[in-house]
């Protein structure tokens, strides 16, 4: 029993060594949970608190994978001491922006009637978003990490500051496609639609090379968005 505890002990202190952001999935996997109960129970749209933390639990399952590259970056660029402390401060900077601005969609949306009517052209928006430069040069700057001091309240300070860097860069580029899974009510189709797209322009490292499949994709969607069907995506 003891051998066994120690190998397992030694094999996932040797996975975590490679890839130390692995923790941090969780975060991920905890929203994705949150959002399937939500949905197995009835979106939420009684209370405007249940709905909010509903919305807020698909910002963060569907925008946290796509930092697990840059918090691997963080941590081991860094020192082995802050080897959990780095990127776990780096995603604090990133979450915390895509939480501000999943809550202002959600404030916006919410005072605006029929907002539902409004995911055909948010579809067509990211559709177009989506082959111009500016998307580029977003998905070509999202994972970039500076350099950042290697201990103390400096090296604090750079963590969050790249995560908050990373989170505007990844709203500048995926905002728009964001938008099509708020107005839609958080309906599966977009969330997967959009899930999908993100993670395969993020996680690449030719993720431009995908911009105009992703394109087709968002047109085809805001067509049949248009028309009805499937209902998933209305």
């Amino acid at each position: 029993m003891a051998l066994a505890v120690g190998v397992w002990s030694g094999t996932r202190d040797e996975v975590l060594a490679l890839h130390p952001e692995l923790p941090f999935a969780m975060v991920a996997g905890l929203g994705w949970a949150l959002v399937a109960l939500a949905h197995a129970r009835g979106w939420p749209h009684g209370s405007s608190a249940a709905a909010l933390a509903a919305c807020l639990a698909m910002t963060v399952a569907m925008m946290a994978p796509t930092a697990l590259p840059a918090a691997r970056r963080v941590a081991l660029d860094g020192l082995l001491s802050r080897r959990r402390r780095g990127p776990a401060l780096f995603l604090s900077g990133y979450l915390v922006v895509w939480i501000s601005f999943g809550a202002i969609m959600f404030g916006a949306l919410a005072v605006v009637p029929g907002a539902a009517a409004l995911t055909p052209v948010a579809l067509a928006g990211a559709a177009v978003w989506e082959l111009t430069p500016g998307k580029r040069d977003f998905v070509r700057s999202c994972q970039r990490v500076p350099a950042i001091a290697p201990r103390g309240r400096a090296a604090d300070h750079g963590c969050v500051a790249a995560g908050l860097t990373s989170g505007y860069r990844c709203i500048g580029g995926c905002g728009v496609l964001m938008l099509a899974t708020y107005t839609a009510g958080h309906s599966l189709g977009p969330m997967l639609l959009v899930s999908g797209i993100v993670y395969a322009q993020k996680l690449r490292t030719d993720g431009v090379r995908l911009l105009r499949p992703a394109a087709a994709l968002l047109g085809l969607a805001a067509l049949l968005a248009e028309s009805g069907l499937p209902a998933g995506l209305g």
